[in-house]
């Protein structure tokens, strides 16, 4: 689509991929995506360690496709040891505990240890989407093709076994799970969505089938619970930022 436009307009618009999360998971799970620089129009690529790079919290790359994609103003010259060397780090001196990480997981991993986790975190993320629908109390915003996320909310219209109208919202499904030592956040999405409530799940690599099993468990004893009182306050009206993915 970019090259056409470039063609049509004698324009040279370029492309950076921002895969903060998707860097680490499409490369060994959707090999026939072309989403890097197998596309003529892609200069950079950036991708988060600490996400599913399986590094701690702290380092993230960008990659460009030659030296010509780089900004001047983006390089650092420093003569160091009677040479002149180039950085391009955001802040010049760091500690580089984190760079050692993850070049141990990608050279103790490789290819196949990555595609290994990364297609297990799919099938995680899959078995709590079943287990969330066969409830009959949610529906799903967001899984399928893409990241190990599950994002859902409450089905609108819920009655009880008497036809009375559910007064529970994800706010207060939140709340209850604390009690079971589990933290989902729950939040509205931004404007022009700001109805709409919602609660996610991202999947990482210590989450196994057991533990989301336990997870859906808790998750009916939550609705069981909200669902028989008697009496219940309207749904509260709380309206929260979506939660970093850092």
């Amino acid at each position: 689509m970019i090259s056409k436009v470039n063609k049509e307009k004698g324009l040279d618009v370029r492309i950076h991929v921002d895969a903060a999360s998707g860097g680490f998971v499409a490369p060994f799970i959707y090999e026939n995506i072309k989403w890097d620089f197998l596309l003529d129009n892609v200069n950079s690529i950036n991708t988060s360690g600490h996400k599913y790079g399986l590094v701690y919290p702290g380092v993230g790359w960008v990659i460009w496709r030659n030296n010509s994609c780089v900004d001047e103003s983006l390089q650092f010259h420093v003569a160091y040891l009677g040479t002149d060397q180039i950085s391009l780090q955001l802040n010049f001196s760091k500690n580089a505990n984190m760079v050692a990480a993850q070049y141990y997981q990608i050279v103790r991993l490789g290819f196949e240890g990555y595609r290994r986790i990364m297609s297990n975190l799919m099938k995680v993320a899959g078995h709590l989407a079943e287990g969330l629908l066969a409830t009959g109390h949610f529906k799903l915003i967001g899984h399928g093709p893409g990241l190990p996320v599950v994002a859902f909310a409450l089905k609108d219209g819920r009655t009880d076994a008497k036809g009375n109208d559910i007064k529970y919202d994800e706010f207060d499904i939140m709340d209850r799970l604390k009690e079971y030592h589990w933290q989902l956040p729950a939040y509205n999405l931004p404007k022009n969505a700001e109805h709409q409530k919602m609660l996610r799940v991202v999947i990482r690599e210590d989450h196994s089938f057991e533990m989301i099993s336990d997870l859906i468990t808790d998750m009916k004893r939550v609705i069981d619970w909200t669902t028989t009182l008697s009496t219940r306050p309207a749904a509260r009206s709380r309206s929260r930022s979506p939660p970093s993915q850092a």
